[in-house]
Parts: structure tokens; sequence; C-alpha cells
């Protein structure tokens, strides 16, 4: 009885749940690569230090104040996202066999109400629950290396990566630290405001490379042809130029950045040198040195690149 309880839910929540063919954007976080990056550990080396000047608790003492581990950090995180409908699901994917542990610690970072409800779904085993904050979420694990996690009122299905745009897949899988991938939706591209060389656009990419000892950023837009390509480069330059004049701006975002056209590509790129780094620091100021809800960390707003 209960089997056939949970099917028919199962089979009632593919008309509410995030469905695999509607994905049409993916973040993706490499963790194992972005921590161990020589320009990460840098961040954090100035991060600790300026923590101990202050008083205040080192990178490992505010994740452990969020109830995470330096473990945590080596997964690698993908959100998978349907821009038309606004749902999404993140999925974990960790090293082999670590998945059912960190599901139940998910759970205790959640912080569900009376710990949640333990269910099954498509024979995977699930929390839900409502948070402190009085939202919903539901923690699903896909298998022992995967876990799927996901905000609303409804039980998830695991995610059909079959289904989805295969582009999106490549870039989701990339060997970039950090990865954004977008699809345009019909309704983007037929929008009345839209610029008529856009609506040739095939795909945008936004990454952070994992070239060392300098990671790079990385832009790119994937247009039907070259032509295509060029004339949106046109509007761009012209638009990175103007960016560049205006002194209500850092300047130092825009200067050294590569651009040419291949394929039907338009790719931009800047390094991530000390320069763009400061001006980071400096623009994202004391956010950018203090990890969410935990107090007492270094303010590297006026923080200087080794």
């Amino acid at each position: 009885m209960r089997s056939k309880l949970l099917a028919v839910l199962a089979a009632g929540l593919a008309a509410v749940s995030l469905r695999a063919a509607d994905v049409d954007m993916v973040i993706a976080v490499n963790g194992a690569a972005l921590n161990a990056h020589p320009q990460v550990m840098q961040l954090r080396e100035k991060f600790d230090r300026e923590a101990k000047s202050s008083g205040g608790k080192s990178f490992a003492e505010q994740l452990g104040a969020l109830k995470l581990t330096e473990e945590m950090l080596e997964n690698r995180l993908t959100a998978y996202i349907s821009l038309d409908t606004r749902e999404g699901a993140v999925v974990i994917d960790t090293k082999e066999g670590k998945a059912p542990e960190l599901f139940e610690k998910l759970r205790d970072i959640l912080n569900f109400r009376d710990g949640g409800t333990k269910t099954e779904v498509a024979g995977c085993p699930v929390y839900t629950g409502v948070t402190a904050d009085g939202s919903r979420g539901t923690i699903l694990l896909k298998s022992p290396s995967q876990i799927q996690i996901q905000a609303g009122e409804s039980l998830p299905l695991p995610l059909n990566f079959g289904r989805i745009n295969k582009n999106l897949m490549l870039e989701a899988k990339s060997g970039r630290l950090v990865n954004i991938a977008l699809v345009p939706t019909e309704e983007m591209l037929a929008a009345p405001d839209a610029m008529p060389q856009m609506k040739s656009l095939r795909m945008i990419t936004l990454g952070l490379t994992d070239t060392k000892p300098e990671a790079a950023i990385v832009f790119e837009g994937l247009f039907k042809n070259d032509e295509a390509a060029m004339e949106v480069k046109g509007l761009v330059d012209v638009v990175l130029f103007g960016f560049e004049q205006n002194q209500a701006l850092d300047n130092r975002f825009f200067r050294k950045i590569e651009s040419n056209v291949a394929g039907g590509k338009l790719i931009y790129r800047r390094v991530v040198d000390d320069g763009l780094l400061e001006a980071i620091l400096q623009t994202v100021g004391g956010r950018f040195g203090r990890l969410p809800e935990a107090a007492g960390s270094p303010d590297l707003r006026h923080a200087s690149i080794p």
C-alpha cells in the first residue's frame, strides 16, 4: 500500500517539479579545484592574517560556525535552473561513497523543524521539512556520490540529465573553477526590445578558468555565424570603452581585456591579476571579508595583494 501511494505521489510531482527538459541555465562550482587554486589559497591566507591581527575568527573557524567543513568545500555544486518557471535544483557531487554522510549533515545544516520528515521518492531517500526561517526544503540522496537539493512546496524528482540540453551539460561538467551557462529562451529571443543581432544567439557562458598561477575570467557568446558575432562584438567594444572612460567606475576591471571571434563564438578574456583582485576586494568591501552569519571576520577593503 505504501509503495502504491509513493508511486502516485511521484507521478503527481512530475507536473509540479523542475523538469530536466525545462532547464536552460546552469551554474557550476568545482569545489576541489577552486579550493586548491593558488590565488584562492593566497586570499585565504590573507583572510586568516587579517583575522588574527584583528582578533577575529579564521576562515576554518567561520566554516565551523556555519556547520560546514573543509571536506564540503571539495564537492562539486551545480545549480540547474528554469528561467521560465524560476524553479531550480542544486546537485552536489561528492567523493565516491560520501553522499550518505553529507545527506545527514545537510539535514542538520538546514535545521528542519522537528528534524524534518524522511520519506522515499523514486527509490531515493528524501528529507523534507520547514527550516527555521519558515521556508520549505528537500534533500534527496540520488546515489552514494550525489545529492539533490530543492526548495519549494513539492518534493523533487531526481533530475534526468539525459533530457537536459547537451551543450548545457558539457558546460556544467567543464574544467573551469566556476562556470555559468545560459541557453536563451524563445521568449528572450523574441522580445520586442531585443537587439536584432542578439536574435542569433545560441548560448552565453561566463567562467573562471583553472589556469595557474593566474585564473582568467572568460565570457563567451555563441552565435549562428562569425558575421553575427562580429556585429555584437562591435557593440560590446563600444560599451566597454565607455565604462573604461567613466571616472565613477574602477577602470581596472576593463583593462587588459582580450577579445576575438572564431567559429561563431565571441570571446572576451581577462586575466585575474593583482590589479583586478585589488579592484574586486575594494569594490566588494566588507561583504567579501565576512562569511554569512559569522561575526569577527577581517575587513579586506584596504588589503593589498602580496
